[in-house]
Formats: structure tokens, sequence, C-alpha cells
């Protein structure tokens, strides 16, 4: 049962007696039981009024642990404890300290304890007093509750003696620890001791006073005259008579003068508390005269025989008050002063009441005033004075002198004909203290008043309070009172006592007395004229609240009412001061006053802000600033005390300003409320600068810095010093005015070496680990930041709404890979964002992220992504994300918040970004360039961004950014990529070929899908919509389930395309009637789910009931024809991964594994919806799957032809030569050739990587030397790309597997991407041959309108490079340069050079043309082997040109040198060669054309074999100056004569297992074209008429013996290379080589 609900005290305060009895039968039996209810009774016999009410267990428990604690003692033995009741060890509890005290009863014990108590600061929660006569043996063991008092000796019934004795049990605040307690038990044990002495001694002190007064009276007259004598002698009777409460005694005695005239102080005799004998506690005791010295000229203490004055110590008897001191001298036998018997005690209350008149000594003073003043008996004045008389302080009355009483009584009575402030100041005989009494007219008195009465006075005596009355004056001396006060000022024995001018210090008085209100009006009038300030005086002036004017002066007022003034009426506004207090009696080292208009602050929003300054807040008073004429609060002002945390000193001056503007700008949001903001007091920075240092902890954070914000933030204030050097290398390397000049950059330079020196020492002295990570990874940011916006600002002054700083990523140690080669932190206390470039021309879109803590890990994946997405494009890779850290609740608001903060991110990147005008390059105002010019920065759509590219525009146009509205694409006047379908209809080329190569023509026979997302989405929507034959069975979106387990194609297709017209649309909105049985919507948030049978077979699952994210699983791993991914979210890892590997911790409860999949197919239209293992995993078990960014790479293809047709056009916009309406129409007008050619592009890519898989195991060695090479040039990381180790590259290579779609879509990416870097700067880039080849990228209208303008794009070298090398790669590999380059030792632009030439001259694109219209008849192998076969005709001709081309002419002269022999043979060919040549040819071709061929292309193709040869005909041609018809003939007759076509198949089928052997393969297989050459040159030589059969026979032996060799060769079962180099060099010494 709890213990508030038991049996307690009622409302009289009655102890609950039989409770508690039936308590003790329960834990005592028998005696003992009856002797614990018998003290409980004695102890609880005065009830319990004092006492917080309790129940019988703690009632009980408090009495037996008194008793227990009073166990043993002895008498005049006082016991003390404080302690904290706990239940265990003391049988009850409370929630507050206790102090049990067990002693002798005597006075002054509850009075005494109490006040000591109370000067601790202790409150008081209950008080019990019982006064317990018991029985004690003679070891003082208590025996028992006695029945009467007194001592009756060792009777059998009444054993021990008989004791009343005092138990007092107090609850006080509770002390926090066992030292608390400690000081309080010894403080309250000296107070007991005082007590006992003061007791004790009393009557001892009593005759102490009556032999005093005997020996005055005894005095003779010549010693003291009767009068005076018998006056002081009825003094002492009247304090001996109950008027003075007698606590201490000195007897002292003057030794006789020595010869200095100086005669001792001797103490005779002490009692009460001037007895020594307790001095042992080591404190401060009254010691009177002792020690003190006498000079036989004083008249000690003033020629009567009693002295009156204070002593400096306080009572600790009775009450805490300075003792009065009463001194009475003792007379030799020839009249002189041979002593002093001291009394200190504390006049009784009574005496202080008692009539003036009536007490002695006070009455003679009265009676002399009265007769000395004058006034007639009876009147008024003389009423008056009396009444003053009476009134008058008796302490005062007792000590004071006539005269000055006299002055006093007579400047009060004056008082009645003006009221104003009088002082009568005294200071007593010894110096000791001064006695202050000054009146104040009443209605001016406040505690304000008080304060500053005090202060002035304690300044100009030099004392300090010791004791205080305020009261109103009893005298009537007008018809307002005065309020008297009365202080007594201490002065510290050592101090010297100074002089007062008592009429100046009253005039510095009666300038306090003036109204506040009134010095208020006249300070606001000073301060700002007479118009603004009355105003400001009747309105808020007027309504500060009295307590405001007590405490602080009108010079507080005007600032306060100023800076509330300039708030206006804004209630968000505040105004803060931080000051130190000037005098008072607060603790506080720093007070801070926050005003603010409206209602008050909430101290739950105002204090975290202070504290984290790195203040404690001690004490908060408030002010409501009240309308004086209508009432109610207009304003709130809110004073705080403050300490510092850390105990250091504080410097106003400087550290107050950057307080205020910190605590500012944290109100105002514009500031993060967190302990950074504590290096402000610490390290003396500024708000501007600790956001940088907050900022720079984001960032690192973000890459991966594993310390906590509280331990980097204790980290930088515990290091204060280093904090304040990392900021100022910040500044020494970014602040754009240290490096205005040259020689002003070179100073910066110098001093931001210096301070990186200065940072290393200071690293040297930090002995944590942990703390130098931190330092030290600071110390690296700054130092790899480029530029920065800190120090640019709005045209008003203020500050930017985000800080952007821009880094080198190459120069940041331990990031996380890939590097990006620039990046963009962007941090706000709105927005946190970042923009990744994998290079100067990069480009990707900005999505709003979800993942806070780490979203930065998420767009480098995304940028990575990016970068192998671009290789199509012009630039490289780029990603930006951004999080919303403050999101409203409602759609509406939370919608412009993300709004807004895109627009800061954006704005945040151009503050830092160069512009380009005219042509001319024109840097960011206020920012400091470490990089190069940098000029290129776009952005597009994402994830949550989808509809702000006209956002992105907009403000791009407003800044004048040279890219106008090309800065987004996809804007309102751009390629809207949803109408467009663009990204889908990239991505469905992947999923159409992949079918069809499975045999399935998706666009008419029926494929079953499952799909992530849902008809709203573009994608998804536009995917779904590509092809009415699909059956889409299932798909989810974040909302809803979709299943439809048998749909019907038509009606379900058209229900999909009502829902992608429809706004907003999602699953929810399906027509059920559309659905087939068994379908169903379900809701993800249910919990479980009822299926149907028909879905129950579709995924082949049992249960009838399912979670969502169960059911999601199935259906990811149904077995249906094609997964389309087109919605967010990673929903598929390997088998060897775990979920956290897919970084997308939202959907791992639906993650399934690659080895679950029952899909034949999957579309990534989306990101990421596999991992990278994933893909490779499931390639490998034999599911059809690029990459998502083959897949979806459509968009940026889109964007980035967008971006530079406008880039292209806005020069056209210029020169003038085109309104901006007529641009957006030309836009439009292009939309279809615009997607043509991205979707050429797409197709490409995925017709390479088909003919690269095809071939996949053959060409594993040749993929995996690329693998290799890449990785060696530092171009792509192996492990990142999750691309094959060497051990998992041999395994394939055993098990006849080779590169997975997915693998090798990467390898195709990164070898674009290596090219394009090598020849982006390649001055063959600006070769006239080219321009056809740029012009080619952009729609015909503009290649036909503006040639020029073509010619000179910003980014032409860019754009050529950019697609001549997709160009080649797609059509002859992604291994084609690097072997080029390793075959020929030429470099990336000459194998370019001869790419161009080669597809030239060989007319390439007409048979490539041929091929892809032949797509839809030809069988995906024949038409695969085709290309294939032209891909190595291409080879072969570029590894012509690179040997034998030469590299001094033009692109266009090479061409001109063998294009013309080139359409001349194909003219001819079939006449020139061997008719069983020729009929191989037309076999060949006819082939083809039955594959689906057209005739031409057929033919064409079949040729090529032999029209590679048209680069050797010319140059033979060339040399023996023959036309090529005559030539042809001879070279393709020595071909089957030497049977080197076959020498040549032989090499190509060697398999080579290093790049040396396959050197040696190529060089073989060169020098037998070359034996083909020289025969030929030979044959000619021998007979101008080329006559082979003249060179036959001139080389019948040698051709007999090649013959020979070439048939040993030829038919071998296994011809090796050794073989066949033989062989070529028997032929050529045959051929004249």
């Amino acid at each position: 049962m709890p213990e508030a609900t038991q049996a307690g005290v009622d409302d009289t305060g009655a102890v609950p007696m039989d409770a508690i009895a039936a308590l003790i039968e329960t834990r005592m039996a028998g005696d003992g039981a009856r002797d614990a209810m018998a003290f409980i009774r004695a102890y609880y016999a005065g009830g319990l009024d004092e006492l917080p009410a309790g129940g019988a267990r703690r009632l009980a428990g408090a009495a037996l642990g008194h008793m227990a604690f009073a166990r043993t003692r002895h008498p005049g033995e006082t016991l003390v404890d404080v302690f904290n009741p706990d239940i265990d060890r003391h049988g009850w509890q409370s929630r507050h300290s206790v102090v049990m005290i067990n002693t002798d009863d005597r006075p002054f014990l509850v009075d005494s304890v109490v006040a000591a108590l109370n000067q601790m600061g202790l409150a008081l929660h209950g008080l019990i007093h019982p006064i317990v006569t018991l029985r004690r043996d003679d070891d003082g063991r208590y025996l028992g509750i006695a029945a009467t008092d007194g001592d009756t000796g060792d009777g059998e019934d009444q054993p021990g003696r008989v004791l009343r004795e005092s138990f007092m049990l107090i609850e006080v605040t509770r002390q926090p620890d066992a030292e608390a307690l400690a000081r309080i038990r010894g403080r309250l044990v000296e107070i007991l001791g005082d007590v006992a002495l003061a007791v004790d001694d009393w009557r001892q002190m009593r005759d102490e006073i009556d032999r005093a007064i005997a020996d005055i009276e005894a005095l003779p007259d010549t010693t003291l005259p009767d009068d005076i004598a018998s006056e002081h002698a009825a003094f002492l009777r009247w304090i001996r008579d109950d008027n003075f409460t007698f606590l201490g005694f000195q007897d002292c005695r003057f030794a006789a003068a020595d010869e200095h005239g100086q005669r001792r102080v001797d103490v005779v005799k002490t009692l009460g508390v001037m007895d020594g004998r307790t001095d042992d506690s080591g404190r401060e005791r009254p010691r009177g005269l002792a020690g003190f010295t006498i000079h036989t000229t004083d008249t000690p203490f003033g020629p009567d025989p009693v002295t009156i004055t204070k002593s400096r110590f306080r009572a600790t008897v009775h009450r805490a008050a300075p003792m009065d001191y009463i001194g009475v001298k003792t007379y030799g036998p020839d009249g002189t002063v041979e002593g002093e018997r001291l009394f200190l005690g504390l006049f009784t209350s009574v005496a202080y009441h008692s009539n003036p008149r009536a007490i002695p000594l006070i009455r003679r003073k009265v009676a002399s005033i009265v007769a000395r003043a004058g006034f007639a008996a009876g009147g008024h004045d003389a009423k008056a004075l009396l009444n003053v008389l009476e009134t008058y302080p008796r302490d005062e009355l007792l000590q004071i002198g006539e005269d000055d009483l006299l002055a006093n009584a007579l400047g009060i009575l004056k008082l009645q004909l003006r009221q104003r402030l009088r002082l009568f100041l005294r200071r007593d005989a010894f110096g000791r203290f001064w006695s202050a009494l000054i009146y104040v007219p009443r209605d001016a008195f406040d505690g304000r008043l008080r304060r500053r009465i005090l202060a002035e006075l304690e300044a100009a005596t030099g004392g300090t309070l010791a004791e205080e009355a305020a009261e109103l004056a009893e005298a009537q001396i007008s018809e307002a009172p005065l309020a008297r006060l009365r202080f007594v000022l201490m002065v510290a024995p050592e101090d010297e006592v100074p002089a007062v001018d008592v009429a100046a210090l009253e005039r510095r008085l009666a300038r306090l007395v003036r109204g506040w209100s009134d010095e208020l009006r006249e300070a606001l009038v000073d301060a700002v004229g007479e118009e603004r300030g009355l105003a400001l005086w009747r309105g808020p002036g007027r309504g500060l609240p009295a307590h405001y004017a007590e405490r602080f002066g009108p010079e507080h007022g005007v600032a306060d009412l100023l800076r509330l003034d300039a708030l206006g009426n804004d209630p968000a506004a505040i105004a803060i001061a931080f000051y130190t207090p000037v005098g008072g009696n607060t603790s506080a080292a720093l007070r801070l006053k926050l005003a603010r208009p409206g209602g008050p602050i909430a101290l739950s929003d105002v204090l975290p802000m202070i504290e984290n300054l790195g203040f404690r807040v001690i004490d908060e008073q408030p002010y409501p600033i009240e309308d004086a004429d209508a009432g109610g609060a207009i304003a709130w002002l809110h004073d705080f005390g403050l300490i510092d945390l850390h105990g250091a000193a504080f410097d106003p001056a400087r550290l107050g300003p950057l307080l205020e503007e910190t605590l500012a700008r944290v109100w105002r949001g514009e500031v993060e409320n967190d302990r950074f903001n504590a290096l402000v007091l610490r390290a003396g920075l500024t708000a501007d600068e600790v956001v940088i240092l907050r900022a720079l902890y984001r960032y690192m954070r973000q890459i991966g810095l594993p310390f906590a914000q509280s331990t980097v933030e204790q980290t930088l204030t515990r290091h204060g010093d280093i904090a304040r050097l990392i900021v100022q290398l910040f500044h020494a390397r970014l602040d754009p005015t240290r490096h205005a000049t040259g020689s002003a950059s070179d100073t910066a330079e110098a001093e931001a070496a210096r301070l990186v020196d200065a940072i290393a020492q200071g690293l040297d002295a930090v002995v944590n680990v942990d703390e130098d990570r931190i330092l030290s990874r600071y110390r690296d940011v700054v130092l790899a930041a480029l530029r920065t916006n800190a120090y640019l600002r709005n045209g008003d002054g203020g500050h930017r709404p985000v800080l952007a700083i821009k880094l080198d990523g190459a120069a940041l140690p331990d990031l996380p890979p890939p590097r990006p080669f620039r990046e963009i932190f962007v941090y706000s206390p709105r927005v946190e964002a970042v923009h990744l470039r994998g290079g100067r021309v990069a480009r990707g879109g900005i999505r709003w992220s979800d993942r806070l803590e780490d979203f930065r890990t998420e767009i480098l994946g995304l940028m990575k992504a990016q970068m192998v997405k671009n290789a199509v494009i012009v630039p490289t890779g780029a990603k930006g994300g951004f999080i919303v850290k403050r999101p409203p609740a409602t759609r509406p608001e939370l919608q412009a918040e993300v709004i807004g903060c895109y627009r800061d991110f954006v704005g945040g990147m151009l503050d830092i970004t160069d512009n380009l005008k005219a042509g001319a390059l024109m840097p960011p105002v206020s920012v400091h360039r470490r990089d190069g010019d940098d000029p290129y920065l776009v952005v597009a759509a994402d994830k949550g961004t989808a509809s702000f590219s006209d956002i992105a525009n907009g403000i791009a146009e407003e800044r004048g950014f040279w890219l106008g509205d090309a800065f987004a694409s996809g804007g309102s006047a751009g390629y809207d990529h949803k109408k467009m379908a663009i990204t889908a209809r990239g991505a469905w080329v992947s999923v159409r070929r992949h079918f069809h190569e499975a045999g399935v023509d998706v666009q008419s026979d029926p494929v079953s899908v499952i799909g992530v997302g849902d008809m709203g989405g573009d994608v998804f929507g536009n995917g779904l919509l590509r092809s009415e034959s699909l059956r889409l069975v299932g798909a989810f979106n974040h909302l809803h389930i979709f299943l439809d387990p048998a749909p019907d194609p038509a009606r379900s297709f058209a229900e999909r395309a009502r829902l992608f017209t429809a706004a907003r649309s999602g699953w929810g909105d399906y027509d059920p009637a559309v659905l087939s049985p068994g379908g169903r919507v379900y809701d993800r948030s249910a919990k479980t789910v009822e299926t149907t049978p028909e879905i129950r077979a579709l995924l082949g699952i049992t249960e009838t009931r399912i979670a969502p994210a169960a059911l999601i699983r199935a259906m990811l791993k149904a077995p249906v024809d094609l997964l389309w991914f087109g919605g967010i979210g990673t929903f598929v890892r390997a088998t060897h991964e775990r979920d956290a590997d897919a970084g997308d911790r939202t959907n791992d409860a639906l993650r399934v594994t690659a080895a679950e999949l029952g899909a034949r197919v999957v579309g990534e239209g989306a990101n990421l919806g596999f991992t990278q293992a994933a893909r490779i995993e499931y390639a490998l078990a034999g599911g059809r799957i690029n990459t998502d960014a083959i897949d979806n790479s459509g968009g940026v293809d889109c964007s980035d032809h967008e971006v530079n047709i406008k880039i292209l056009l806005g020069a056209v916009l210029e020169a003038g030569d085109m309104t901006r309406k007529q641009r957006d129409l030309l836009l439009g007008e292009m939309t279809e050739e615009v997607a043509g050619l991205v979707l050429a592009n797409n197709e490409l890519q995925n017709q390479v990587l088909s003919v690269e898989r095809r071939e996949a195991f053959h060409r594993l060695d040749r993929h995996a030397r690329l693998l290799r090479g890449l990785e060696a040039a530092g171009v792509l990381d192996r492990q990142l790309e999750r691309l094959p180790d060497e051990a998992e590259l041999a395994r394939r290579a055993r098990d006849g597997l080779g590169l997975t779609r997915p693998e090798l879509s990467v390898l195709l990416a990164y070898a674009k991407i290596e090219l394009t870097h090598a020849v982006a700067e390649d001055p063959l880039l600006d070769d006239p041959a080219l321009v056809a080849d740029l012009q080619s990228y952009f729609p015909q209208p503009i290649a036909a309108r503006f040639p020029d303008h073509i010619a000179d794009h910003p980014l032409r070298r860019e754009i050529l490079a950019t697609h001549l090398v997709n160009e080649m790669v797609n059509r002859g590999g992604p291994c084609l340069a690097r072997e080029l380059a390793d075959e020929t030792g030429q470099g990336p632009a000459e194998i370019l050079r001869a790419y161009v030439v080669a597809r030239d001259v060989l007319d390439l694109k007409r048979l490539w043309s041929a091929l892809d219209e032949a797509e839809g008849r030809m069988l995906p192998a024949r038409r695969l082997e085709a290309l294939d076969r032209l891909s190595r005709r291409l080879t072969q001709a570029m590894r012509w040109l690179l040997v034998r081309g030469g590299r001094a002419a033009t692109i266009g002269e090479v061409i001109a040198r063998f294009q013309p022999t080139a359409t001349r043979l194909s003219a001819v060919l079939d006449q020139v060669l061997p008719s069983e040549v020729a009929a191989a040819i037309g076999t060949d071709a006819g082939r083809l054309a039955a594959d689906g061929l057209d005739d031409q292309a057929a033919h064409k193709l079949s040729q090529m074999g032999s029209l590679v040869s048209a680069f050797d005909l010319a140059a033979l041609s060339e040399t023996l100056n023959l036309p090529v018809d005559r030539v042809a003939p001879v070279y393709y007759a020595v071909d089957p004569r030497l049977r080197l076509h076959a020498l040549r198949h032989a090499a190509r089928a060697i398999v080579v297992d290093d790049p040396w052997e396959r050197l040696a393969v190529t060089s073989v297989i060169d020098d037998l074209y070359g034996v083909q050459r020289r025969a030929t040159a030979t044959i000619f030589a021998r007979d101008p008429g080329g006559d082979v059969e003249v060179w036959a026979t001139a080389e019948t032996g040698a051709l007999a013996r090649a013959a020979s060799a070439v048939d040993e060769v030829l038919s071998a079962p296994a011809i090796t290379l050794a073989m066949l180099i033989v062989a070529a060099r028997r032929l050529t010494a045959l051929a004249g080589g």
C-alpha cells in the first residue's frame, strides 16, 4: 500500500498512535514494544504541526531513529547528526536532509539552531522539538521514559536518573554529499556549544552585573557625581531585570604603565561565549579587550562609567544580530580607571518597546533634549519633538551623544516643513561602525532606492552592512508619512576609517530620491531629443514595472527602450544585450537582457540557446512592459543571470558584441543552436566563423568522420587556440580582400604557411588521438578548399542564405572513392547539400535526399553511376543532393520548403561559379579562386525535383549566368522528358533487344511484367505504354500493391493510359472493373492482406494472409518475363551481400537476392534497382540485364542535347538573329529529331554490348587486359565497380565463361571516359574534316541554318570528342583503342584519326545504316556476326593507317589519298579478284541477303575483306605510278598463289595467353600482308605488264619450297605461332623483302 494512503495525521495534527502501535507490534515484542511506544508517545506528545504529514511507518521510523541516536548520552553532552534518511539504513526516508539533536534542555536551543540554519541558506521543511523526561544510568545509557520529573535515585520502579532532555528533529533542504552534511553538523555543534556556555554561565554573569552595580554605587562623589553614578547603576539594574540577554562576559584589568606610558590589558575572567575554552574549533570568537594596550594619556571609553555600543560579532545564541556591548569601568582607590567589566548580549524585545522616558540613561537624554530645544511645554513642537524621541531607535538613543541627538531630533522635526531626504550619520566612539539614519518620502521609497542608498553609504564610509531596518516613521511630521531607514555599517578593524562629508553625501542621496520615472524622461530626452524621447516615455517608458525600476537605473531604461523600439512591432524580433552587473548581491558574473514586442519569451526556447553559448542560467527575472493607458503587456524584457560553465574571465568589450550577434542570429534561425556556438566565448570567434567550423564538420561527417558532433564540439572548445588557427587559415587562403593584389596575395600565402606550421605545433601538444584526428581533418579540409562565398554579402549587407565551399577531391586524404574532380558543399541551418563532379565539364541531376546522415554517400554512388551513364554525352558525371533540415508538417508547406532549400542550394553554387559574358570569363564577386577557370555548371531534375528546372533556370537568368535556361534542362522552354518519354524509350531499347535476342517480339508477343512504380511516374508510366502486348501482372509503389493475375492486354493498356494522363494518380485509382479475377489493389500500410487463389498461383505462394512486405518480395521473385524498374529504391542484392551493402535502408524489408529472381529480363528504367553485384549474379545465372547506366541514359543524353542546343541558340539570340519565341518554337519542332539522336545512342550501346557478349568467353583475355589497363591508369577501381578479380577471371576461363553484360557495360563506359579525356584537348579536334561530325551531333535544322555558330560553340571540342569516341567504341568495341595502342604504339588522338579515315574511306556508315535497317529482318545472331565482321575490318584498316598511313597530313588529305582508290576498287572488285574469290564473295553476299540485308549492302559487306586492301593498293599505285585497275588484279592474284589468306586465318585462330604472343600474331598477319604488297611490287618490277606467271616462272624453285612449307604448316594438327613465323619469313624472302 503506498505510504500516502496509510493512516496519517488528521487535520488537527494528531498522531495516529493506534496505527503506530499496530506497526510496532508487528516488528517488536514484549518489553521492547512497550518501551518503544512509551518513547513515541512522549516524542509526539506536542503533536505534528511543524512536521510534514507522514504515515505511521515514517513517524515511527523517525521517532525510533531518534531514540536509537540518543541511546547513550552523558549529562552536558550534545549529540548532533545531519543525514539523508534511507529506508534500508534508517528504516524510514524523507526527501529532505534531517538534523537530529539530543541535548540537555535549556533556553535558546530552537531559535539559535533555526537562526544558524537560516544563515546557512537552508530552507526548513519541518521541525519538532519535544522535551522528553527520561531515565539514564550512570553511564548515560537510556533506560526508559520517566513517570515524574526529578532525581529518584535507583529505586526498583524508577531505576537511574531522571532527566529533561531536548530532542530536535528538523527537515532541511536536501544536501548532495557527505561533505555538505558534515559542514552543517559542525556549525550546529558550535552553535549549541555557545548556547550551553551562555546558559550555563548566565547566573554568574548576573552576579557580575550586581558587582558592577555595587561598585558604581560605592564610588565617592569625587570620583563620580552621585547623580551620574545612580543613573548608570539604575541602567545596569534595568538590563539585569530581563531587558538584556547575557551571552558573554570579560573582566579586564589595566596593568601599570611601562616606560612608554603603555598599560597592558589583562583578562582575569571570562564567561559565556567569551570563554576561551572552546577556541580549539578555529573560528574567531569575541575577544573583548584581550590583547589591547592603553596609553596613560587616554581616557578609556569616555567619562561615563558605562559604555554602550555594538560589537562587530553577530550573536550565535538566540538571534543572529550584532551583539550589544556594555562596558562598565572599574575604578581604583584614587579614582582612576583600572579596568572594565565587558558584557556582550542582546537587548530583549521588551527593551526595544519600552518608553524611552522609563529607561535609565535614555530618560536623562530625552529630558535634556526637550529642555535644550526650548519649546513651550504642551505645544505642538514640544509634542512633535517628544514623538521623534520616543520613536527614535533604542540602540541609537543608548549610544548617541546628547549634542548629536539634539541636532538629529531637530533635523527630523524640520521635515514637517518640506518632505525631503535627510541623512543622520554617526560614527561609533571606537571607530568600528557607522550608524546611518535616513528619512525618505514614502512615495519615493522602494527596494531599488534602498539598494542605491546603501551602495552610496558603503562607498562613502568604507563599511559593509551589518544590520538594517526599514519602517514608516511614526511621527506625523506631515500628512504623508516618511519612510525611515537605519543601517549599521561595520568597518574592518584593520581599515582606516575615512572622513565623510555628510552634507555632500546627503546631497548625493537626495538626488537618488527623485522619481525614477522623472529621471527616465529626462534621460530619454537627452538621448534622442524631446519629441522621440517624450514619445518613448509616454509609451513603453511609463509601462516599465516597479520592480524594473527598483533594479535598474534610468540609463538602463533608456538603452532597453531604444533597443525595443528598434524592433518595431515584430513579435519575432528580439533585442539582446550582455552586460556585467555593477554592485548588488548577484552571484552572476554576467547578465543578459532579452526584449521582444508581444508576449513573453518561452524559457524552453531561449535557455538552450544561452547554454549552448557556454553559460549556465542561474536566475531569471521577467519584466512585462504594459500599455500605460489601455493596460496589458505590449512587450516583455527578460533579465538572466549567467555564469561561465568553465569559470573563465569575461571581457564584455570584446566578447559582448560577438555573443549578441550570435544569439540574435540563432534566435532568427540563421545560425544553428548547438555547442559550436560556445566557440564565441571559448575562442573569441564570430558567428560567421563558428558557421564555417560547423559547416566543415557537417561536411567531414558526410565524408566519413566517425565522431559524434558532441565530441567535435568538445574538442574545439577544449582546443580553442587551434580552432582559432584553423579559422585564420581559412581566411588567409580564401578571403578575397587578402588576395586583392599580387603582393597582398603573397603575404596571405606566407601567412597561410605560417598558420599550417602553427597548427602542426598545436597538434603536437594534443594528447588525445581522437582529438588529434578531428583537428587534423579540419586542417586538411581547409587546405582542400578552393572557393567560398563566405565573404559575399547581399546588396543590403546581409548574409547569404547559405555557406558554399568548393573543394578539390584530390587534395583530401582518406576521401571515400571515387574521388570527385570537384565538389561543392552547401550549408545552412535550413539545408545541407553537396554537388559532386567527375570532371571540369560534368552534368547530373539534383535530388532531394531523405538520407540525413549520409546523403553524400548516396550522391557519390549516383555520381559514379552518372559518370558511367554520361559516357554517351559531352559532360562527365555529376550529381547533387540536398536535405531539408526543418521539414514542415503539411504537404503544401513542405513543398514550399523543398523549393526554398533547392533555391538556396543552386544559388550557393552559382555564388562561387565563373560566368561568361560575350565569351569573356567573369570571376564571381567577393570570391578568391584557388583553381582555374571553371564556368561550366549545369543541373538537371531528379528525385523530388522533377518540376524544378524552371526554378533553377530562373535563378540562372536572374544572375545573368551565361547558360541562361540551358542551366537546367527540361524546363517549360525545354524538352519535357515525361512528355517525350525519352528515358523510358531509351530503357525500352534495352528491353526490346533482350527479348529480340531471345526470340521474342516485345511489341507483339505477350510479355508478363512485374513493375516497381506507378503509372503517374515518368519512367514507369511511359515504359508500360511502350507496348500494347504487355501483361502487367503486378506492381507496387510506396503506397499500394497492384496485382492483376491474368490481365486483358487491351483493357489494361487503356486503363494504364488513363492513369498516366490523370493528375497525381496511383494504383489506388485503378478501375477495379478492369482487374482480372482475383486481382487486387492492396494498401501497403495494412498489417496483413488477404490473398486470392489467382494471386497465390501467380506468385507461387501458399499464404492466405500475408504482410505487404512479404507479398512484395514474392512479386520480385515471381516467374515473369520482365521485371521493370521505374521507381526509386534498391530491391535486389547479391546473395553474398548484406542489406546494408545496398545503401537503401528504406527498402531493406523488401529486398530479395538475385538468385531468387524468376524474371527472364530486367529493365532498369530507374537508378539503382539492383546492386552491381546482384546484376552480375543474375546475369551469370542466365538473366538478361545491362546496368541502369545503360538502360536509362536516354534522359541525360536528351538533357545534354538540350543544353548544348540552347548554348548554341543563346549565341544566335545574342547576335540578334533570332527571338526567344522563335527559339522556343524551333526547340519544339526538333523534339522528335533530338529523341532520334538520343535513342540512336541507346541502340548502339546495346548493340556493342551484344556483340561483345556474343564472344565474351573468347574475348575474356582481351576484356581482362582492358580491365587491367584501365585500373593501372587509375581510371577505374575494380573493387568499387564490382568487376572480377584475377581469381574470378581465372575461374571464368576454366568454366568457359566470359564477362557478363553488366560487367561489359562498365568496361564500355570507362573505355569511353578514358578516350574522351585523352583526346578532349588534342589539336586533332580542330581538323576541318570533322566539321560534318560536329554538325551531325545537332538536329538537321540547326546544322543547316547555323553552321558558323556550331563552329564557334563554347563546347565544340568536348562535343566532338564525345561524339567521335562514342561512335568509335560503339562500332569497334571497348578494346579497340587500347589494343591498337599496344600493337602500334600510337596515342588516342592518332587512333581516333585512323577511325575517321577508315570509316569514311570504306564508307562504313552506309553499311552500318543498312544493318540497322535490317534488324527486324535478320536473325539476331546473324546480324551480330555481320557487325562483328565489319568491326574486324575496321580494326584492320585502322591498324594499317596507324602503321603505314603517316601522320603529317590532315584527315581530309588522308581521306583524299585513299578514298578514290577505295571507290574505284569497289566498282571493279568483282573483275579484278580471282574468280574463286569473287565466287566466294557472291555466295556470302547471297547468304547475307537471304538473312534480310539488302542486296547492295550484302554485296558490300562480303567484299569488305578485300576492300580493306584499298589502303595497300593505293600505296602501291602511288609507288608504281599505275592505276588501281592494273595493280589490283596482280595484288589479289598473289594471295591464292601463296595461300596468304589461309595463313592469316590460321594466325587469327591461334589462342594466345599473354599480350606479347598477341602482338606476335598481329605481327605475323601484318607480315603476310607485307608479303602480298612486296610480291606485287616485285611482279611489276619483273614485268611492267604485271604478268604473274613471269614472276612465277622466275621463282619456280622458291615458290615450290615456299608452297611446301605452307602446306606443312596448314596441314599440321596444331598450328603454332612459331610455325607461322617461319612460314612468313620464307614468304617474305620469296616476295623480295
